[in-house]
């Protein structure tokens, strides 16, 4: 998905249907503000782990 997309963040837009799941979208300016609550995901938190994570070492 990088190589076609780009960036280091991809949002996946889902449908569940009645065969499974269904990718209706992949982008590199995913918004997570909506989905929080619901799922109790502090999802911002989650990013900035990875991030710091994936930081070049030394940084």
């Amino acid at each position: 998905m990088h190589g076609a997309v780009g960036g280091e963040f991809l949002a996946v837009d889902l449908f569940s249907t009645a065969e499974g799941w269904l990718v209706n979208e992949v982008n590199d300016g995913g918004e997570f503000r909506n989905s929080m609550d619901p799922t109790g995901v502090d999802i911002a938190a989650e990013v900035v782990r990875c991030a710091w994570a994936a930081r070049p070492e030394g940084l």
